[in-house]
Formats: C-alpha cells, sequence, structure tokens
C-alpha cells in the first residue's frame, strides 16, 4: 500500500507549477519515452511551506536471491529543498518498507528515508543530474536487496643558563613598564622547580582566581647608564643597590618607600607571603654624552617573601593602638654612617629574562629577513591547513583569518597540529587561540568557525573578511569549496589551493596569477589536463593509502595517511606558499615525494590561456592549446578531413563548461577529402582511462571535425544533422552538444546547441 505522502500534509499539483529547477529536471526525465524503467505518479506541494515533492515508481533490477524486502516496483518520494541548500530526501513509500541499514533518521517512523550518499551534499550537486540520481536510487534498492550496501567493517547501525630560572617578559616589557608604573606585578608561576623555576610576567594580567599571589615583582627604571657597569653578579640586595648607585639611582631607598606605602595601603596583607622578585631596568648609552640605545633588563629573585624583606630591612607594621595603625621605620640619625648591612641578609639570584616571540623575532629566528603582514585568509583547517598554518605563523608570515566549521575529534590528533586535549573544541578557534599566545603584539590571527557556504551569523564578518584579505587559501581538499572561492567570493584577493592526493604522496600547489586572469578553477582544469597525459603523474589521484573508521556512521571514514608525508608535504608547501605569493604569474606545482626514501620530484607547469565563450544558457571557457592540438592534426591528415572528441568538464552548479583536451581520430574512422566519419575503436578505453587518472573531474564534452581547404569553419547540412542528433543525446543529462569545426588559415568554429 501506497502511504499517505508527508503524514497527508500535501497536494498534488502539475508538473507545469512545479518551480524548483531539480524538481523540473526530475520531471522532465520521468516523462522521456526513451527512458523505460521509471514511470511518474504525481506531484505534490505541502500545504505549507514551499518545498515540492515528485513521486514516481521506479523498477528494480533484483537477483534470484534477495536479503531484505526490496520488490520488483517501488514507489519512491523525492522532496526537494527550495533553495537547493539540503539534499532532495528520497522517501520509500511502500507502508511495510522495510527497517534496512542506511536510512536517514527523521522525526517520523514512515514514510523510510533512504540514505544514499556519504559525500556532502556541496560536493554532490556540482554533478546532479536526474539520470545520474534516478540511478543512484535504483542501486541503492538493489544493493540493499541483496544485502550488499552495508559496509562489512561498519557496525550494525543502531535503532542511537649560571642561572637558576627564568622570566618571561612581554616582548614591549619596557614600554609597557613606562606607561603604566605599576608597583606590584602578580607573577605566574609556571613551573616551581627547585632547580630552574619559570616565571612569566604580563603587565596587563590581573589575578582574578581570589587567591593570594605567590610570586610578586616590582620595576624599578634607573637613570641612563653608560654599558659595562654591571660586570658580576650581584648575590644580595646591598650589592645590587652599590651597582644602580653607579647610575645615581637609591635603590634600596625606593624599595623602602614602597614597602611602607604597601603597608599604609594595606595591600602588604595580600602578599607578606609571596616571594618577591625585583626587575630593574638600566637605559645604556655607548658613552656619558651620548643617547640610550638600549634597556638592558635584569631579573632577581629573593627564596625570602615580603613581609621577611621588609622586617630585614626595618619596615614593619604596627600593632593598632587606639584604632589607628602605623608605619615604624629604622632610622639612623647619621645618614653618612648608615648601616646598609641588613640588606646583604637578603639573598638573591638572577633569572634569565627572555621575551615573548614577535613576528619580527619569529622571522629572524627562521632565516628570514623580516616577517610578513600580508592579510591571508585560510580555509580548511584539516591535517595539512593547520600544519601549514603552523610552520607560517611561527615563521612570521602573514595575518591570518582562520575559516573551519569543524571541531576536533580524537583521531585528528593523528595528524593535527593541535593537541588531543583541544577534542571538541572548533579547530579554527584553538589555532588562533594557540598563535596569538605564540606570537604576542597584537593578534596576528582571528578565527572565524563557520562553514563558507551557510555562514548565518557571521556572513557580515566573513564577507568583510574576504574584501579585506590579500590572499585566499584553501586547504579544504573540496572541489566545491575551491571552486565557491574561486566563482562565489567577491573579493580582488588572490587565490591559491594547496592539498594532498588521496595517498598522501604528493602536493599540489595551484596559484593565481597576481591579476587573477588565470583563476583557480581553471588552473584545476589545466591541472587534471596534466594527470591525463603526463605518464610522470601516473597513479596521482588512482593510488589510495587506504581508509579506516573511526565511528559508526557512514561517513565517519578517515584516510590512512602516514603523518610524515604531512608533515614533510606541510613544509614544502610553506616554503612554496612563500615562493609563489612572491611571483605574480599563475603557476601549477606537484611535489611527488617516494614512499620509502622520502626523496621529491617537483613537477612544475604553466598553464594555458583560456579563452571564454558565452551563450544564454552556459559559459565555455576552452584552453589556447585545444585550437593549436586540432589545427595540427588537421594539417597531418590533409588532404582529408579529420576529427575526434572534445575532453573537459561541466560544471552543472556555474553552468560552465571547461575545454581542456582534444582526441583525435580514432583508427576506425572514415576519413575522406569531403567527408569525415568518426569510428569508436579504443575510445571507451581511453576515456575510461582519463576519467580513472583525473577521478572524473575529465570526460566527454562534445566533437571536432576539420573542413577540408576552400571550405569555411560552418557547418554543412551533414554537420547540422549530426549536431541535432548529438543535441538529443546530451540532453538526456540536461548538457548541451557541442562542435567544433577546424578551417585552413587557423579559422575555428564552436558550435553549442
Amino acid at each position: 500500500m501506497l502511504m499517505p505522502f508527508l503524514n497527508g500534509d500535501a497536494k498534488e499539483i502539475s508538473a507545469a507549477k512545479l518551480k524548483i529547477p531539480k524538481a523540473r529536471e526530475l520531471v522532465a526525465f520521468l516523462q522521456r519515452p526513451d527512458v523505460p524503467f521509471v514511470r511518474l505518479v504525481r506531484c505534490d506541494r505541502p500545504k505549507s511551506g514551499t518545498a515540492e515533492a515528485v513521486i514516481f515508481q521506479v523498477e528494480v533490477e533484483l537477483g534470484q536471491k534477495t536479503i531484505h524486502d526490496i520488490r520488483r516496483d517501488e514507489f519512491i518520494g523525492v522532496v526537494f529543498d527550495p533553495t537547493d541548500k539540503l539534499a532532495p530526501e528520497v522517501l520509500a513509500l511502500r507502508e511495510d518498507f522495510p527497517v534496512v541499514p542506511h536510512q536517514n533518521l527523521r522525526p517520523f517512523d514512515r514514510p523510510r528515508s533512504l540514505c544514499l550518499d556519504e559525500e556532502p551534499y556541496s560536493e554532490l550537486k556540482l554533478r546532479w543530474t536526474a539520470l545520474t540520481f534516478v540511478e543512484r536510487i535504483r542501486e541503492w534498492l538493489r544493493l540493499t536487496a541483496r544485502g550488499q550496501l552495508h559496509q562489512n567493517d561498519q557496525p550494525l547501525e543502531p535503532l542511537l643558563s649560571g642561572v637558576e630560572g627564568t622570566m618571561i617578559l612581554p616582548h614591549d616589557f619596557v614600554e609597557q613598564a613606562n606607561a603604566q608604573k605599576p608597583s606590584v606585578i602578580a607573577i605566574q608561576l609556571l613551573n616551581d622547580s627547585k632547580d630552574r623555576p619559570v616565571y612569566r610576567l604580563h603587565l596587563k594580567r590581573t589575578d582574578d582566581d581570589g587567591k593570594k599571589p605567590r610570586v610578586i615583582a616590582t620595576v624599578f627604571t634607573t637613570p641612563p647608564i653608560e654599558h659595562g657597569i654591571i660586570h658580576t653578579q650581584p648575590t644580595n640586595l646591598y650589592e645590587l643597590h652599590e651597582f644602580c648607585r653607579k647610575a645615581n639611582y637609591d635603590l634600596l631607598g625606593e624599595l623602602n618607600a614602597r614597602l611602607r606605602d604597601w603597608i599604609v595601603q594595606k595591600s602588604a596583607a595580600d602578599i607578606n607571603d609571596a616571594r618577591f622578585v625585583l626587575v630593574a631596568v638600566f637605559p645604556k648609552k655607548r658613552q656619558a654624552n651620548a643617547s640610550v640605545e638600549y634597556p638592558d633588563v635584569w631579573v632577581f629573585c629573593s627564596l625570602d617573601t615580603v613581609h621577611q624583606i621588609a622586617v630585614a630591612l626595618g619596615v614593619e607594621a604596627e600593632k593598632k593602638i587606639g584604632g589607628f595603625a602605623g608605619v615604624i621605620v629604622n632610622v639612623v640619625k647619621n645618614k653618612k654612617t648608615e648601616d646598609l648591612s641588613p640588606a646583604k641578609k637578603v639573598g638573591i639570584f638572577p633569572l634569565r629574562p627572555v621575551y615573548t616571540l614577535t613576528p619580527a623575532r619569529a622571522a629572524v629566528y627562521n632565516g628570514f629577513n623580516e616577517p610578513s603582514t600580508k592579510r591571508i585568509i585560510a580555509v580548511g583547517m584539516g591535517a595539512l591547513g593547520s600544519q601549514i598554518f603552523n610552520n607560517m605563523m611561527r615563521s612570521g608570515f602573514g595575518e591570518w583569518t582562520l575559516i573551519d566549521k569543524d571541531i576536533l575529534l580524537p583521531h585528528n590528533c593523528a595528524r593535527h597540529a593541535l593537541p588531543g586535549n583541544a577534542a571538541g573544541l572548533n579547530k579554527a578557534d584553538v589555532l588562533a587561540f594557540m598563535a596569538n599566545t605564540t606570537i604576542e603584539g597584537t593578534s596576528l590571527t582571528r578565527s572565524i568557525p563557520t562553514d563558507v557556504f551557510e555562514p548565518g551569523d557571521k556572513k557580515d564578518e566573513l564577507n568583510k573578511a574576504f574584501a579585506d584579505a590579500d590572499v585566499i587559501l584553501d586547504f579544504s581538499a573540496s572541489v566545491a569549496v575551491a571552486r565557491h572561492l574561486a566563482n562565489g567570493v567577491d573579493a580582488k584577493a588572490r587565490r591559491v589551493s594547496i592539498f594532498l592526493n588521496p595517498s598522501g604522496t604528493d602536493l599540489v600547489v595551484l596559484a593565481e596569477d597576481a591579476a587573477r586572469k588565470v583563476p583557480l578553477v581553471w588552473l584545476e582544469m589545466e591541472y587534471y589536463r596534466r594527470l591525463a597525459n603526463e605518464n610522470d603523474l601516473s597513479g596521482h589521484l588512482t593510488g589510495d593509502g587506504g581508509r579506516v573508521r573511526y565511528a559508526r556512521s557512514c561517513g565517519d571514514i578517515t584516510s590512512r595517511i602516514s603523518q610524515n608525508l604531512v608533515a614533510l608535504h606541510a613544509a614544502i608547501g610553506s616554503q612554496n606558499l612563500r615562493n609563489v605569493l612572491e611571483q605574480k604569474t599563475a603557476s601549477i606545482k606537484i611535489f611527488r615525494a617516494a614512499p620509502d626514501s622520502f626523496a621529491v620530484h617537483n613537477f612544475d607547469f604553466e598553464p594555458a590561456q583560456a579563452i571564454i565563450k558565452k551563450t544564454s544558457d552556459w559559459r565555455v571557457c576552452v584552453s589556447e592549446g585545444v585550437f593549436a592540438k586540432v589545427h595540427n592534426l588537421r594539417k597531418e591528415r590533409l588532404p582529408n578531413e579529420t576529427g575526434g572528441i572534445l575532453i573537459g568538464n561541466f560544471d552543472r552548479q556555474q553552468r560552465v563548461i571547461y575545454i581542456v583536451d582534444a582526441l583525435g581520430s580514432p583508427k576506425d574512422s572514415a576519413e575522406w577529402p569531403t567527408l569525415y566519419i568518426r569510428g569508436v575503436r579504443g575510445l571507451r578505453a581511453e576515456l575510461e582511462r582519463i576519467g580513472k587518472a583525473t577521478l572524473t573531474n575529465l570526460e566527454y564534452v562534445g566533437e571536432w571535425h576539420s573542413h577540408p581547404p576552400g571550405c569555411a569553419a560552418k557547418p554543412s547540412s551533414t554537420d547540422q544533422r549530426a549536431i541535432t542528433t548529438l543535441a538529443a543525446q546530451m540532453s538526456l543529462e540536461g548538457l548541451p552538444a557541442m562542435m567544433l569545426i577546424v578551417a585552413e588559415r587557423g579559422c575555428h568554429q564552436l558550435f553549442i546547441t
């Protein structure tokens, strides 16, 4: 029995009233008389909403033995999203349709929703046609009937230095200290090792955990002093005081004053038990009458507490008398003979001052003269993207905006730059935090945790980031994302795509020219052309390191690629990203690593220019090399006519046809001076080879043939009949027919119907 569609919330409409393009395309296919295995039943539209549905009967190829109750004839309902953001939902409308693997969970038990594909819809709709869609449904039903759809490794689906320590200082510590003049600074104790403690001082940091600080610091800045004055290590406060006197600075007098102030302000109670760190800033000059060149910073730590030092120096709080508090200070009447020996009892030891990393220092440490201030957007922070970003960020290259909606999962950490304790957090957010705590100063990295296709409330932020960028990097390894960044983003930024082949042995870098005259999508097509024609690149996309399942769902699969390969190619990609951005020309680069030795062989290709032709429905991009090739083939076969087929790609989403290559005449073709009949021998095998080499990204797109001398590049009556026949065949998949005619003196015409 056929179930009521959408639980009865639908009304039947005529096919002519359908508004959604894919629904209309499916109905047109179902109504073709030359498609015998399907029958249109009706078209529906929910009583509320703008979705549309097409119901049809489909014939299933059943074997002699079936595992699941799939019938020869099944009724299928397909619900189309008017925005085309969601994949068409496929519903089995037979009321007793069985519960089988690969069904989508939905709020209602029936009708059953079929899970057809593992790929995201953004990828699938690039090549969606009514024919392939219906065939995928029939394949799902056929394999389910035989019990062959569910993968064997998938679980059953549920029914649910001489120094004793280090002080890390801000890179601009002196400037901040002079501007803020803080009296007491809370110190972060990073490592409480008795042998080599590590502290961190941050002038903007406040302890807001409610606990009393374990270590505090105070900063003293002396008048300018000639360099070289400190030549021995002070071991106590008195010795340090004597050094400061050479700079006409009374260290102990200033320290006593601060201690008294702390007591009067009643802040001593909070810091009495804290260990004491003294930071001395000596502005250095080369000669007595010269200007200051550089501030020398010394850091000393005492094992005594603030209270113990106050007592040792004769400063202590008096007990309350009559509700008043006072300060007792040991005062010696004859200052010339003032006894400073108590300061000798306060031992100090130096801490090594080191500064946080800045882009300039990071660049120098990495062997570069200066940092880069290019504004870079990086989309897709997976294994390769995260490691390239990590390399670039740590070398002071770029001001980054990271875009990725994904969270880090434990299995990602096998090859990701982030650690396991970041699992469950957004990749872009954590990478940005990591970068800004690694390279200090103005935040050089920010994150936009969103999907470039569906940014939601991040849309304005995302658009502004694209508009402000100098470079847009695609690390997504997604054809859909790369094409969206190339064609769907309104920005002047140069696009670069960097990705690994399926086995992880090869790194690909596609870089637009600085003027963007050679766009990223065209580079993609030129890349496929090289794969189809370069024997040295054999197996580039066909090899596969294998896949492994990390959870139970259909899409819970990850690649088996060595972290060694990812790290190797991340290093190569980082350096080559620098290289291509220094150049103004477009480039295609492939780096192949030997699986055992990891020796790298590189391929560097200059892309051909594209010639663009526009029609009412499609835009056609043809490689200059195609025209040169067919003219040469014509010349070789004169006085006879010759021909062959055109190779390229149909981008059904953007309505663009790419023609990147041409194949010559098959051996069984008939060639005469005034007639050409193309043969077929070896053609299918060659197309299969090209499809395999390019992962089906290059395919047959049309025909070409030559005209004899004295004839123009215009279609003859025979050509017109051939174009009509070809158009009928191509219309099955909703595609135009193309014929290229080549004539003498370099003349040619491309006809599209």
